[in-house]
C-alpha cells in the first residue's frame, strides 16, 4: 500500500476559513482602535493644559493676565 503525502482538499479549505476568520477579527480591531487613539491624542494637551491652569489657579495663587494677543484679564 502506497501512502500519499500533502494535505486534503477539506484540510487545506478549514485552514483558510480559520486564517480568514482571524484576520477579520484582527481588522475589525484595528479599524476600531485607530479613531479612539487619534481622539486620544488630541484630548492629552487639552487636558495637561487644564490641569496646569487649575494648578496654578489653586494651588500657587498666579493668575494668568493679559498675556496673549485678543486676551482678556481674569482678574484685576
Amino acid at each position: 500500500m502506497q501512502l500519499k503525502k500533502g494535505f486534503t482538499l477539506v484540510e487545506v479549505l478549514i485552514a483558510l476559513a480559520i486564517l480568514g476568520i482571524v484576520a477579520a477579527a484582527t481588522i475589525y480591531v484595528l479599524i476600531n482602535a485607530i479613531p479612539k487613539e487619534h481622539e486620544y491624542l488630541a484630548k492629552k494637551p487639552a487636558v495637561t493644559l487644564s490641569y496646569g491652569v487649575k494648578t496654578l489657579l489653586e494651588n500657587d495663587k498666579i493668575y494668568p493676565n493679559k498675556a496673549f494677543e485678543g486676551g482678556e484679564k481674569f482678574c484685576d
